[in-house]
Parts: structure tokens; C-alpha cells; sequence
């Protein structure tokens, strides 16, 4: 027996690639990603986040009915706060705002070591401002290492995967907005994101009548 799961959390998952020693879920809502990956090993241990207190009830209840007690921790908690984090940690963060992610980032990043930080996989979902995620992600060195995008309940969703290396580097606008992965995929020909990008461009061409840095991006 396994949760139901969505597209979306699927894809999310499909990012984690090799297995993990553990798996950290911030803003978990219900639990479901952590019992998944558990009940398929695609990680050892789970530790589970949520600011909100039912949350985070809900997910200790779907952890226990799935009999995953033992190898989870739960905790009603800002982000990250009270976490150490370690070297081959996953740190997931799906459906939670793009501000939010940057601000919970950015908390570790002033007190994680630096060599922990190098051995951290972030997986993320912002679910908007992910054009400030990309440029973030530039400003501090941390590489994108893949995006993937799916289709939920005729919704769109991006997300992708990165890790730490402390060297910042540039995108440029179209990178930012259209995301560096995402862009290389279009050109060797990938179906979905090719849609992906034509959904995009109408709401950009939308937003750009009040955004010139859009507007600049659309006329690069």
C-alpha cells in the first residue's frame, strides 16, 4: 500500500535521483512525499517540517499509518529551524513560495558549515517568484543541476534541482525567466517543455505591459 501522489510530487521526487541517506521535507503538509520515499528506499530516513501545527499532525498520523515512525522525525517548525542539517542531506521544498525558499536558504547558509553545505541536494517547487529563485540561486553558487516540468490538473509546475558550490555566476533574463535547464532541453527538441515555453510566453507578453525588466527579457 502506498499514498496516493500527485504528478506534481512525482516529478518533484524524480529529482531526488540516487537514493538518499535521508530525506528533509519542508512544509510537508501531509506527509505523503516522505512516506513515498521510504516506503520505495529512496531514502533511509525522513525528517518532516511544518510551521503550521495541524500539518504537521497530519503528517506524524500519515507516517505512523504507514508505519514509518521509526525512520521519521516530524517537527512543528519554522523551515529549517532546530535541523542540523548533513553531508548527503535532501533537502525538499515543494509548493512553498519563492520569497519563503530564499528566506529559509538563507537561514542555513549563515549557519551551516560550509563543507555540509557543499554535500546538500536542494530540490525545489517554488510555487511563484521562481525567476527570483533562479537569480538568488546565481547570486550565492548554487549550480542548477536539472528542471523538469509536468502537467497537474491542467497546471503547469517547474522545478528543479541544485547544490552549493559557493562560486556565484550570471544568467541572463531569458535564463532567468525561462530557466537555464529548461532552455537546453527546448533546443534538443523535449515536447513538454517546448509547451511549457509557449505557455510561458503568454503570460509573459501579459505581464511585460507592466514589467520593463519582462518587457527587456522578451525584446533580448
Amino acid at each position: 500500500m502506498r499514498p496516493e501522489m500527485s504528478e506534481r510530487l512525482m516529478t518533484v521526487i524524480s529529482l531526488i535521483g540516487s537514493p538518499a541517506v535521508r530525506v528533509i521535507d519542508v512544509g510537508s503538509d501531509h506527509g505523503k512525499l516522505a512516506a513515498w520515499c521510504l516506503l520505495e528506499d529512496i531514502a533511509e530516513t525522513a525528517v518532516c517540517t511544518d510551521i503550521h501545527k495541524d500539518p504537521a499532525e497530519r503528517t506524524r498520523q500519515c507516517l505512523d499509518d504507514y508505519l514509518l515512525s521509526g525512520r521519521s522525525e516530524v517537527y512543528c517548525t519554522d523551515g529549517l529551524s532546530g535541523v542540523e542539517l548533513r553531508k548527503g542531506d535532501v533537502v525538499v521544498m515543494a509548493g512553498l513560495g519563492g520569497n519563503n525558499m530564499i528566506d529559509i536558504m538563507e537561514a542555513v547558509a549563515a549557519s551551516a558549515p560550509e563543507a555540509v553545505m557543499k554535500e546538500i541536494l536542494w530540490v525545489l517547487q517554488p510555487q511563484k517568484s521562481i525567476e527570483r529563485v533562479r537569480k538568488y540561486l546565481a547570486q550565492k553558487g548554487y549550480v542548477i543541476k536539472d528542471e523538469k516540468t509536468c502537467i497537474d490538473r491542467d497546471i503547469f509546475y517547474q522545478m528543479m534541482c541544485c547544490s552549493y558550490t559557493g562560486v556565484p555566476y550570471e544568467l541572463t533574463l531569458k535564463e532567468i525567466y525561462y530557466g537555464p535547464v529548461f532552455m537546453k532541453k527546448a533546443a534538443e527538441g523535449d515536447e513538454l517543455v517546448k509547451a511549457f515555453h509557449r505557455h510561458m510566453d503568454d503570460i509573459y507578453k501579459i505581464r511585460a505591459r507592466g514589467d520593463s525588466e519582462i518587457a527587456r527579457m522578451l525584446g533580448s
